[in-house]
């Protein structure tokens, strides 16, 4: 018969042949003819036996062999985000601000779910999801007005928000485009600077005009000096709620508007 060391065998399968081996030692059969029964070489049978004395029954037990990591599946990843609408990371447990930025929202995937996920994977799952967050404003593709906006007077702006040590954010609003049968579809509100992390919020649906004014409120509670959004997308119902939550600010959060695009 030829020897084998069992290695291609299953485990579980391994298990029991470890405990007949024993126990047909014990019952008086040599080692040798052990393994000639079982088709082994001696050395896997002495092996066991030594285990057995040292360890006693549970070293010849199956071990659990590591598999490959958890899959990530959209489904996954939004039962965790809705039940972050209207969360903040300090909401969630972590120690990482009023707002979301993406390796904070990695973190607490990672936690929720026992699985790795980078940011860039995390922006191809919303940007597919549709919950596409703000971006800083681009050169291409622009219409005319905006353009002419961006050339001219958005230096003037960072000049003027870098001299006073406050950030210009892009602001936007995005929402599912889709949702499960019988679920809100989840909206998002991103706040995008020149330069740093795109902070956001989780939000029922279209974000409301409550859920905007609470977006930009931690928006100023995250920021280290004032903040200044340029508002880059027409939400129809906002202008009322955030024109009131900047007038009471005392200047440490300022509205600006592309041109063309309704104020919020």
């Amino acid at each position: 018969m030829r020897e084998d060391d069992g290695r291609r065998l299953g485990h579980r399968t391994l298990e029991e042949l470890r405990f007949r081996a024993v126990r047909w030692v014990e019952e008086g059969v040599r080692p040798a003819d052990v393994a000639e029964r079982l088709g082994l070489r001696r050395s896997t049978v002495y092996g066991w036996l030594a285990a057995y004395r040292e360890g006693g029954p549970d070293a010849l037990r199956a071990r659990p062999v590591p598999g490959r990591p958890p899959k990530l599946t959209w489904d996954g990843v939004r039962e965790v985000l809705a039940g972050l609408a209207g969360r903040g990371p300090r909401d969630a447990g972590l120690p990482d601000g009023e707002l979301w930025t993406r390796p904070a929202l990695c973190a607490l995937l990672e936690r929720d779910l026992g699985v790795r996920i980078s940011p860039v994977t995390l922006t191809r799952l919303l940007d597919r999801a549709g919950l596409t967050a703000a971006r800083p404003l681009g050169a291409a593709g622009l219409p005319p007005a905006v353009a002419r906006w961006r050339a001219e007077r958005l230096p003037v702006l960072r000049a003027t928000v870098r001299a006073e040590g406050g950030t210009l954010y892009f602001l936007a609003a995005s929402a599912e485009t889709t949702a499960p049968d019988g679920q809100a579809r989840l909206g998002l509100l991103s706040a995008a600077p020149g330069k740093g992390a795109t902070r956001f919020l989780l939000v029922e649906g279209e974000a409301p005009a409550p859920a905007a004014a609470g977006f930009c409120a931690r928006l100023v509670l995250d920021a280290p000096g004032p903040v200044t959004l340029v508002l880059s997308t027409p939400p129809p119902d906002r202008t009322a709620s955030l024109t009131a939550l900047a007038a009471g600010t005392g200047g440490e959060l300022r509205l600006a508007h592309l041109p063309g695009v309704t104020p919020w």
